[in-house]
């Protein structure tokens, strides 16, 4: 779980990778992701499941499946469990383009 001394860039380069199953993985069929993250620790991040392994890169994918935008502060939230995340897009906190089915599969991922 991330607590809140966890920043987006800690969350990105060494807890989502740990959340990533095999059933997960299985159920995105060669998805790429791409996060951008707005505050002090954030940046944009690619989850390229077309890859066997090193899924979660620093950078950005013009042609990534689903594009999800958020703040830092939200993402912790989300993260440690105080905001869910389809609250989080109803509120308009939690953005979404390209595959509104694959943003489905993320809840897991940053809610684990």
């Amino acid at each position: 779980m991330m607590t809140s001394q966890t920043n987006a860039r800690e969350f990105f380069e060494r807890q989502l990778v740990q959340r990533i199953t095999p059933e997960w993985l299985a159920s995105v069929e060669g998805s790429v992701f791409q996060f951008h993250i707005t505050g002090e620790a954030g940046g944009s991040w690619i989850v390229d499941m077309r890859k066997t392994s090193e899924w979660v890169s620093e950078g950005e994918d013009e042609a990534a499946d689903c594009t999800i935008g958020l703040s830092e502060d939200d993402l912790v939230l989300i993260v440690d469990g105080q905001l869910n995340p389809n609250m989080a897009y109803m509120l308009g906190k939690l953005r979404i383009t390209g595959n509104i089915g694959l943003s489905l599969k993320i809840p897991p991922l940053l809610a684990g």
